[in-house]
């Protein structure tokens, strides 16, 4: 199902002072707990306000609408992931690919237990459009561009065309694992986890030679 269009989904201001910080923080808690348990359509701002305990006018004072505070959202996900991704990339560039690889899903899948709202997130970020499809897609950009590099470290002599498509077959079927693991109990989840990494170090395995 499509979303209506519009364009009004950024933050009206990020605090910088402590205090008002805290509250903005508080309200992203409360809004990714409320879309990880209704999903987006169903949330409503009133219910954001009451989880984060705060008043609707203090919550407007920061989001204009279930939008904005989605985006707010997606974007702190986002941020969290390319980071992720960008620090272990570089503490283990020098290590096996293998390891680095492990390292790699590894992180994700924390990050996919320790969000709440990572399913809502990424189940609704394309549909929805506007500022939120732009932070998924330079979050998906980022994650792409950081695994075609970790590649050519490796493996230098193979072509940068070749790598791209090979980098976007590692991150999707990555991606596409860590979505279907949602459907299953912990243990059985973990277990397809590390089947999907085994199938990912096959394949690199046979692109990169070794």
């Amino acid at each position: 199902m499509a979303f209506a269009e519009n364009n009004d989904d950024r933050p009206r201001r990020v605090p910088t002072q402590a205090r008002s910080r805290r509250r903005y923080e508080a309200i992203l808690d409360a809004a990714a707990a409320v879309f990880a348990e209704t999903g987006f359509e169903a949330a409503t701002t009133e219910a954001i306000a009451q989880r984060a305990g705060t008043s609707i006018g203090s919550l407007y004072q920061f989001f204009p609408n279930k939008r904005a505070l989605f985006a707010g959202v997606a974007e702190r996900l986002m941020e969290r992931e390319t980071e992720l991704f960008r620090e272990v990339a570089a503490s283990k560039l020098g290590a096996p690919w293998e390891e680095l690889l492990d390292a790699v899903v590894d992180g994700f899948v924390m990050l996919q237990e320790t969000e709440p709202a990572w399913h809502a997130v990424w189940s609704s970020a394309l549909a929805l459009g506007g500022e939120v499809k732009a932070t998924a897609e330079r979050c998906h950009g980022v994650i792409l561009r950081g695994t075609e590099e970790v590649l050519a470290h490796y493996a230098p002599e193979i072509s940068r065309a070749r790598l791209q498509v090979v980098a976007a077959v590692m991150v999707e079927t990555l991606a596409a694992m860590l979505f279907a693991s949602l459907r299953y109990d912990r243990k059985r989840a973990r277990a397809l986890v590390e089947e999907a990494k085994r199938m990912i170090r096959l394949y690199a395995a046979d692109v990169l030679g070794r």
